[in-house]
């Protein structure tokens, strides 16, 4: 059977694409500055792998309090959807009861 070129094709088409790319001045100093804002903080966190530690239990701790405030937000919406499904069928069970009353006179 013959390879599968997708991976390869996909693979030489971005690389193709990240060099027409580069031919624009800005884009160029623009990845190159990032290039060298990523090396820094790599080389930063190579010398002092606590801070890295210490700045991933910090983003962690803080998606964790996002993750508990949605689910908050999402249980609270819930809720009244609920309540407002209840007074609907109550309104409904209502409305329904006094039309039956009006029917049977």
């Amino acid at each position: 059977m013959g390879e599968n070129k997708l991976a390869k094709g996909i693979i030489v088409g971005a690389l193709v694409g990240a060099a027409i790319s580069l031919l624009d001045r800005k884009t160029r100093e623009d990845t190159i500055q990032q290039m060298r804002e990523c090396s820094k903080k790599i080389w930063d966190f190579s010398k002092n792998p606590a801070v890295l530690i210490e700045n991933i239990s910090e983003k962690t701790a803080a998606l964790r309090n996002k993750i508990e405030e949605v689910s908050e937000d999402v249980n609270f919406i819930i809720e009244k959807v609920n309540d407002m499904k209840e007074s609907s069928e109550k309104l409904l069970r209502m409305n329904g009861d006094g039309n039956e009353e009006e029917d049977n006179k």
